[in-house]
């Protein structure tokens, strides 16, 4: 597995592995598949920053994932917390990926100014949370039934439950 700056050569990619993660209603509050127009600016934006980079990770087929640190909250004094996105290729889970790429997160993160990272995850996603407890993060917070994904088979409402999980480093109390 490598890891690498994204550059533009890798957008398509990225937003077909992303578009894996949004009918599983697990991974993201999206319910609409990303396209090349509605995500560019996104795009751009990481692609073009220092703090906030996008990274892509290839293995020996190819691209199997990507991640991003991104703006935690718009205001100046969080410039130092970071939410952070990990998506992975669902041929390429469960080879540890994942732990490799949290553990570059936490690499990184001083080197991009950043002191805290934030995760949001969904409470039924047990996979990310016991890989986030395995690299130190703790959870911080507890959103209930804060997103609703469209309805069920039955026609009733499935709300989902999200974690904030965080892990911070290089910080004096």
């Amino acid at each position: 597995m490598q890891i690498r700056k994204s550059t533009e050569a890798d957008f398509e990619s990225i937003l077909a592995i992303y578009n894996q993660a949004i009918p599983t209603h697990q991974i993201t509050a999206d319910l609409d598949l990303a396209t090349l127009e509605n995500r560019r600016e996104w795009f751009d934006f990481h692609l073009n920053s220092q703090q906030y980079p996008v990274w892509t990770v290839e293995d020996d087929t190819g691209i199997v994932g990507w991640f991003s640190f991104s703006p935690f909250y718009e205001r100046s004094a969080f410039v130092h917390t970071s939410e952070i996105s990990i998506y992975l290729d669902s041929k390429a889970k469960g080879k540890g990926y994942g732990s490799k790429i949290i553990e570059f997160m936490q690499a990184e993160m001083l080197n991009h100014n950043i002191h805290t990272l934030m995760a949001y995850v969904f409470e039924l996603n047990q996979v990310s949370q016991n890989l986030m407890k395995k690299h130190g993060f703790e959870q911080w917070g507890r959103f209930p039934h804060i997103a609703n994904m469209g309805k069920d088979e039955q026609g009733n409402d499935k709300w989902r439950t999200l974690l904030m999980m965080s892990y911070q480093k290089g910080i004096e109390s």
